[in-house]
């Protein structure tokens, strides 16, 4: 089952994130989801998932997701990542700023019959709005 899970991580970040296939999403999670952000705390179901992804990759159209590690185990996957993107369309209110953007994080996914039941991040989202110039670096 952990092989299979990471099977499914591995098509989400091929498929979704980086072949920007927003019609897959719902293949790959359950109408139940939960996602669990604190960054983006309005965003808990499927649906609101499903917007957010379109917004950030109307944001940043030319993001690339790499998979750093996978651990499997039950019906957990953690994946270490990392993100390479251009800030060239709105994103959150906030207008292209064409700064290039690196971030590093961690989701764990529960995987329940081959669908994604959950999302845990953590990721440094204050690094990231610093990286757009929204926020002075102190």
């Amino acid at each position: 089952m952990s092989e299979a899970n990471k099977t499914v991580v591995r098509r989400i970040v091929e498929e979704i994130w980086n072949g920007k296939n927003h019609d897959r999403i719902d293949e790959f999670y359950a109408a139940d989801f939960v996602n669990v952000d604190p960054s983006s705390p309005e965003v808990k179901n499927v649906g609101q998932f499903k917007q957010w992804v379109v917004e950030m990759n109307a944001g940043f159209p030319d993001e690339q997701v790499t998979i750093e590690d996978l651990i499997a185990e039950g019906d957990k996957v953690v994946k270490q990542w990392s993100a390479k993107a251009t800030h060239t369309g709105n994103f959150m209110g906030i207008p292209p700023t064409n700064k290039k953007t690196n971030m590093r994080g961690i989701t764990i996914y529960r995987i329940v019959e081959g669908k994604v039941k959950e999302c845990v991040w953590s990721y440094d989202a204050y690094g990231f709005m610093v990286q757009l110039g929204v926020i002075p670096c102190e």
